[in-house]
């Protein structure tokens, strides 16, 4: 007890100087009772207690360790069934109208911004186009042309469909009913309102870790729902940082969402795009992980969550 109650202390510690660093003002458990606005996810000391504990629309928390080896992880849950928020997803510009490419890259904290996010993690990887001889460019940066892996999906238009680059047939998004769905992204299905693209592994179904055990550990994003439909969790890993955290292998990140809750589970693009942007007190957002560049990398597609306007 002695040694756990330490490293929750410790956790608890990096944690206030984590969003002291990014800017943002740490709050504990609100009142019970108490109506949260929704300007902003709140910001918890732990995780709830229960599933339908502390009932915010929009809550954030993060956990740190240090044993077995260093790991940080950061949970946005989000409540489905408030109607003052949304899930959507949020697409760069096309640069080329009916050209090759979908989509832009861009820096994540600029395109939460143009969507007017609350919250939001990267989602779908992406490609950049091939040259005369074949040959992709992948010196990521900002307005670079690029083709997005799999389905993306905004208020009902199809961006980018799923192709052969999609990596896995398999979509997470919101119907025109506001309900999440799991299914092939390469469904012609005429209900999608947001959707984007699962990426290299499917991670729970029905409460059960799918991915074998073992592999490598690297920054992971995901997205999970619980068995109720009620509660969304977005999470993200931070990793290839050794002193600070290691990452997860997608079987550990698979153990980690049926932890939290989630019925089922996939693994969206990770390792250097893996981003969690939070807005805080003054509504700016922020990062709150650590990118395991050091910097933000610019991505095509984001998935979060702004105020509804319904």
């Amino acid at each position: 007890m002695k040694n756990t109650a330490v490293r929750c202390r410790a956790g608890r510690l990096l944690l206030a100087v984590a969003l002291a660093a990014s800017g943002c003002v740490h709050v504990g458990h609100p009142v019970a009772g108490k109506i949260a606005e929704v300007d902003r996810p709140v910001r918890l000391d732990d995780a709830p207690r229960t599933p339908n504990d502390l009932a915010l629309p929009l809550a954030y928390w993060a956990e740190y360790r240090q044993a077995p080896q260093p790991l940080a992880t950061h949970v946005l849950r989000v409540d489905l069934r408030s109607t003052a928020i949304e899930v959507v997803s949020m697409i760069a510009d096309d640069p080329d109208g009916d050209g090759p490419a979908e989509a832009a890259l861009t820096d994540p904290r600029e395109l939460a911004r143009r969507a007017h996010a609350l919250a939001a993690v990267n989602a779908n990887a992406f490609a950049g186009l091939p040259d005369a001889t074949g040959k992709r460019d992948q010196r990521w940066r900002e307005n670079l042309p690029v083709d997005i892996c799999g389905l993306a999906v905004h208020e009902g238009v199809w961006r980018s469909r799923a192709q052969n680059d999609s990596v896995i047939d398999l979509s997470f998004g919101i119907d025109r009913s506001r309900r999440p769905f799991f299914g092939k992204a390469s469904d012609p299905r005429k209900d999608i309102a947001e959707a984007v693209n699962a990426w290299s592994n499917d991670l729970v179904v029905d409460r059960n870790p799918i991915p074998p055990a073992g592999g490598e550990r690297h920054p992971r994003t995901a997205a999970g729902v619980d068995k109720s439909r009620r509660w969304l969790y977005l999470v993200v890993v931070d990793g290839r940082q050794p002193d600070y955290s290691v990452g997860m292998t997608a079987r550990e990140l698979a153990e980690l969402m049926t932890q939290l809750g989630a019925d089922r589970a996939v693994n969206l693009d990770g390792g250097g795009s893996s981003i969690l942007l939070v807005a805080g007190q003054d509504g700016a957002l922020s990062i709150v992980n650590r990118p395991s560049g050091g910097q933000p990398r610019p991505v095509p597609v984001l998935l979060g969550v702004r105020r509804s306007d319904k």
